[in-house]
């Protein structure tokens, strides 16, 4: 974080000596800050009226464009997919950087010329603040929009077989097309399911091509197999695929049961009804089932339970990362079991069926297949070509931003001046850079080299340090005191 402190102090016999009475405080013997003078030139006073008005334009102006220069900032971490050096590499203020700017800032006069009214200046900046908010909210909505098109074509095509888009897996060659009598169909199948799959494929129904089957393609979970059959069969097919099942029965175990499959009862007499339990080893993301035995007593088996539900959302969370969806239905089916334990609200025959072949319903179309690859290339094409003038376009009007931001900074710095310490304008603005192990120290300092400008500034710093009373939400010294914070991003770790 870099944080400068922008204040203002009357002038002594010359500005210069208010300037060096500061540097002696502050740095020459305990090394508070780092100073530099901040320069203000001649600005049109105008009337008490209107700088007291002024004063509360600026406040709020100045809360605009620093939440105006904050969105380009962090829009363009956005755009750059929040890699903190390539950010803070575009973060410029007239070719510099924002902490270079700030320490050697000049008054921009053909921006914002000295001749016109204070009022004219600010109203030249809320304009092309205003300009520019607009302009980021319509390139933002359709870069976001572009950009969330070709993420949910990447999720469909990075999703579970059972719901991916299959344009890049299957192929012409896999189908009998244009066929009046068969049909090829795909289904998915669990990598344990394949063995079974093989035997049973041709007996989910009648007019099943025999040894038609083939995997086509195969992730972590599970397998893409096709089949042959006559089409008057499909709906038989699915209908039977559908009811072919894992039934797990839900499993109850104590925490050291969970890895070494230790024995779990099969019926436990204390409860007062039957309870059907199975043994699990949770290891590399899969589940194993063995055959129950043995009993335990109902308090441990409560016991068990509580301890192994938190275990049991750890193991959720990590299949959940890895997108191990078979797995994770599985946990949660046993969440709930072994919660329903704990309550006495699980009955005999609570089971959870899982189907062992889900059926596709996918037509192969050459046509739709090519639209769905143009229409991710295009997208793809789009966004490169986006991606280039939107970069430009935000390094441009982030540096218009920040630099009036610091403008309006100035404005408050010469208008809060000229109402505290009068007329003529004699006042020497100073930017300080603390020494972040020192602020408090500093503000110590600060407070006792200026407190005689306003012995009301004593009370209220007391009362700043009485817990629970605030006295007014915005910081008071007897100096003029602004706030820069260029910690403008914040990014997501």
């Amino acid at each position: 974080m870099t944080e400068f402190w922008l204040i203002s102090a009357p002038g002594e016999k010359t500005c210069q000596q208010t300037w060096d009475k500061l540097m002696v405080a502050t740095t020459r013997t305990n090394n508070l800050s780092a100073n530099n003078k901040f320069n203000i030139p001649d600005l049109k006073v105008g009337t008490l009226d209107v700088l007291v008005g002024l004063s509360d334009e600026l406040a709020k102006l100045d809360t605009f464009v620093e939440s105006v220069v904050k969105k380009v900032a962090q829009y363009m971490a956005d755009v750059l997919e929040d890699s903190r050096d390539k950010v803070q590499e575009n973060l410029l203020a007239n070719g510099v950087d924002l902490v270079t700017y700030i320490t050697r800032f000049q008054w921009d006069m053909a921006k914002y010329p000295i001749k016109q009214s204070l009022k004219n200046i600010s109203e030249i900046i809320s304009k092309q603040a205003s300009q520019i908010d607009n302009d980021l909210k319509a390139r933002a909505s359709a870069y976001n929009n572009l950009k969330g098109n070709l993420q949910n074509l990447e999720r469909k095509n990075a999703g579970s077989l059972l719901t991916r888009s299959l344009a890049d897996i299957v192929k012409k060659e896999d189908f009998i097309v244009d066929s009046e009598y068969l049909i090829t169909m795909l289904v998915v199948v669990q990598k344990t399911g394949y063995a079974d799959w093989q035997k049973t494929y041709e007996t989910l129904a009648e007019m099943v091509v025999p040894r038609s089957t083939k995997l086509l393609f195969e992730d972590h979970d599970s397998g893409l197999f096709s089949v042959t059959l006559f089409r008057k069969a499909i709906d038989d097919f699915k209908h039977k695929a559908r009811e072919n099942k894992y039934t797990f029965f839900y499993l109850l175990l104590e925490l050291c049961f969970m890895f070494y499959s230790a024995p779990i009862p099969l019926r436990d007499p204390s409860f007062g009804f039957q309870i059907m339990f199975l043994s699990c080893v949770f290891c590399n993301d899969k589940m194993s089932v063995r055959p129950p035995h043995c009993c335990i007593t109902r308090h441990a088996l409560k016991k068990g339970c509580r301890s192994i539900m938190s275990s049991i959302c750890h193991l959720l969370t990590h299949s959940l990362n890895k997108h191990n969806w078979d797995l994770c239905v599985s946990i949660m089916c046993l969440h709930v079991a072994l919660f329903q334990v704990c309550t006495c609200t699980l009955t005999a025959d609570c089971c959870v069926s899982c189907p062992r072949f889900t059926v596709r319903d996918f037509q192969y179309n050459e046509e739709e297949l090519k639209a769905d690859k143009e229409e991710m290339t295009r997208l793809c094409t789009d966004k490169k070509k986006q991606f280039g003038p939107l970069v430009r376009w935000l390094k441009v009007n982030f540096s218009e931003a920040f630099i009036a931001w610091i403008h309006i900074k100035a404005l408050r710095v010469f208008v809060e001046s000229v109402l505290r310490y009068g007329l003529p304008v004699n006042f020497q603005a100073m930017l300080l850079q603390p020494n972040k192990k020192n602020m408090k120290k500093l503000r110590e300092v600060l407070s006792d080299l200026y407190k005689h400008l306003d012995s009301s500034a004593a009370i209220i710093d007391a009362a700043m340090d009485i817990p629970g009373l605030n006295l007014s939400q915005q910081e008071y010294y007897p100096y003029v005191y602004y706030k820069i914070d260029c910690n403008l991003l914040d990014f997501k770790v």
